[in-house]
């Protein structure tokens, strides 16, 4: 009677070590489960690479969303960091799902296996997107990177619109014989120096100087300013044709130049400018 009570006291205590090492072991096992099968997808995904290929672009990150609307979108995201804001796409057709402007969010919250987003919504209340991902630091990093080019862009237009100012209220205050000496001379800078630079900063200002001043514009047709500077719409630089193609657009906000302009073949240069998809 003895043993068989001592073997009962054994049995019970061995099931009882048995159950929980086994329940505590299951839990950890399922853990670790749930993170290899992540482990899994993210290598399998990057070796196809349909979902990771927005990442191969600068601050792109492949994220996974907490928010269960979310993941009913999509299981995964991509986090696009540009300077308008924070876009969520879907990873394989690239669709937007979300935008977010700089100017609505609020902060940003990191850990090591999350990240979080603090955007105010349609109602202008503070809502907190969870992702999981294990770039959290070189998320925030390409968010703060980004504001910092923003506030220098801010900085350089503030810079270029004093500097503009200048020039316009120089050229106002300045009587007929050297508003026109003046444009002769943007108009030599402009073709006769080789330097990409400085031929975008002389047709940048001849394309401010016809936005204020009709007499401008004309002297611009009348004095063969205009054919003169016609020769740089084959430059490669963007800006220069842009520049360019604003003063021409400005001359020919008066009906009396429009004639001219199309005599000089302005137009059909403009037309191929359009046309090239150039992004400035």
């Amino acid at each position: 009677m003895y043993y068989l009570l001592l073997f009962c006291f054994y049995l019970f205590v061995s099931l009882c070590f048995f159950f929980f090492f086994k329940q505590k072991t299951a839990y950890e096992m399922l853990r670790s489960l749930v993170g290899s099968e992540m482990c899994i997808r993210d290598r399998s995904t990057q070796s196809t690479g349909t979902p990771h290929r927005a990442m191969v672009k600068a601050r792109q990150f492949v994220v996974s969303p907490i928010d269960e609307k979310m993941r009913q979108v999509s299981a995964r995201v991509v986090v696009d960091i540009a300077k308008p804001g924070v876009s969520l796409l879907h990873p394989e057709s690239e669709k937007k799902i979300q935008f977010f402007p700089f100017t609505h969010i609020q902060s940003w919250l990191s850990s090591k296996q999350a990240f979080g987003l603090q955007v105010l919504d349609a109602k202008q209340e503070v809502q907190t997107l969870w992702f999981r991902t294990k770039e959290s630091e070189n998320i925030i990093s390409a968010l703060k990177g980004c504001v910092d080019e923003i506030l220098a862009d801010r900085k350089k237009s503030a810079t270029s619109k004093r500097i503009a100012e200048g020039i316009i209220g120089g050229y106002l205050d300045k009587g007929a014989g050297e508003r026109s000496n003046q444009l002769r001379q943007i108009v030599a800078e402009a073709t006769s120096d080789d330097d990409v630079e400085t031929q975008r900063t002389a047709i940048w200002k001849l394309s401010l100087l016809t936005g204020v001043s009709d007499v401008c514009k004309e002297e611009i047709i009348t004095a063969g300013h205009l054919e003169a500077t016609l020769v740089l719409v084959r430059s490669q630089d963007p800006k220069l044709q842009c520049h360019l193609a604003g003063m021409i657009a400005n001359c020919a906000q008066l009906d009396q130049l429009r004639l001219p302009i199309c005599e000089l073949g302005a137009v059909r240069p403009l037309i191929t400018l359009a046309q090239s998809g150039v992004s400035e």
